[in-house]
């Protein structure tokens, strides 16, 4: 920043007189933010300056809102992470599996499995020792290290699985399996395979010490790949409502009895950041204009395109005298904001005139 410029204000960016941005100022001042700057909208209309909670949506402060952001300031989680430590929104949450195996995933990790080994050591009094192989059972012997898990991962259609080592440490193990692709023809579209031999592997051994009935490897991991494509079928099979789209969104926003009605809409090029904005009135009076279109530099989102294009078409229904209008918009999240008069903190400004339009 110039050192002339350390005692500007907010207002002297804009054009004389106006309230619109003087971009070769911007440009030259804030090279490096100039896009970003342009892309703010301030009112045209003289809204009052507002104090804002960037964290949520409407502006608003909450408890939730501040913890996120305290925990965020405390750390980065990627540059803090210590080697061997689990993102569990990736490796745990965040896979495609039933929330049944996801969790237990995340008790695999956290060493909330009962095992043998996890009982004794609560005080239970019972034999620590792997049913299949008679081995002390800790989890990671139950998943990787078991003579039964080892000729089921030997088995699984997973790429390289010749060999399998010795795990001391269930994420590393969980880790080397979610490198492996799986290999056709199991009938898998999307989703991995190996949290679900996991789970199944814990079935087999809870089925084999309370009901003493035995599963083969071969029939187990069968089970397994049922077990996944069961869940991704059904997955396909959840067909979204028929409102869908744009006659799911439409709206109306009507203040008083109109004698006129006005549809907005709005185009956005992500590339180019350009928003093409148009309306069209309806009405018996047929001196008014019956459509407009412009396209706009300098705009952020959809959701700024089409509160664009509602400011516009309230701006130019005011300029002709119209004192009842009925609004017509496509957009769910500014129909619901504008019936509610609440604030939008992306596009605060517009909507601040938006809501003087139609007071």
């Amino acid at each position: 920043m110039p050192l002339e410029g350390k005692d500007l204000l907010v207002k002297d960016l804009f054009e004389k007189n106006s309230l619109e941005w003087d971009q070769d100022k911007v440009k030259a001042l804030f090279p490096n933010f100039a896009k970003e700057i342009l892309s703010i909208k301030p009112s045209r209309f003289g809204a009052p300056d507002k104090q804002i909670w960037l964290a949520s949506s409407d502006g608003q402060y909450t408890t939730k809102s501040g913890y996120a952001i305290a925990r965020e300031t405390k750390c980065d989680l990627e540059k803090t992470k210590e080697p061997g430590d689990c993102n569990w929104i990736d490796e745990v949450w965040g896979i495609k599996a039933s929330p049944k195996v996801k969790l237990f995933l995340w008790k695999t990790l956290v060493g909330a499995i009962p095992t043998g080994l996890q009982l004794v050591s609560k005080g239970m009094e019972l034999d620590p020792r792997c049913v299949h192989c008679k081995e002390p059972e800790s989890i990671c012997h139950l998943i990787f290290n078991c003579s039964f898990a080892k000729q089921v991962w030997k088995l699984a259609p997973l790429v390289s699985l010749e060999e399998v080592p010795v795990f001391t440490e269930v994420h590393k193990g969980l880790s080397w399996l979610r490198e492996k692709k799986v290999l056709p023809p199991t009938g898998l579209v999307f989703g991995p395979l190996y949290p679900w031999i996991c789970w199944n592997i814990w079935l087999a051994r809870n089925q084999r010490t309370f009901s003493n009935k035995s599963l083969s490897a071969v029939e187990m991991l069968l089970k397994a790949i049922l077990d996944a494509r069961e869940w991704q079928e059904a997955q396909d099979s959840i067909v979204p409502s028929s409102k869908s789209g744009r006659s799911l969104a439409q709206e109306t926003y009507s203040c008083f009895p109109c004698s006129a009605s006005v549809s907005s809409d709005a185009a956005w090029n992500q590339a180019s950041n350009a928003a093409g904005l148009s309306w069209i009135f309806d009405s018996q009076n047929m001196s008014l204009p019956q459509r407009h279109s412009a396209v706009c530099e300098f705009v952020s989102s959809p959701l700024m395109a089409e509160c664009l294009a509602i400011r516009s078409a309230l701006s130019s229904a005011l300029d002709l005298g119209i004192q009842f209008l009925s609004l017509k918009i496509d957009c769910q999240v500014l129909a619901k904001a504008i019936s509610s008069k609440s604030t939008v903190v992306e596009v605060h400004g517009v909507i601040s005139d938006i809501f003087l339009c139609i007071a």
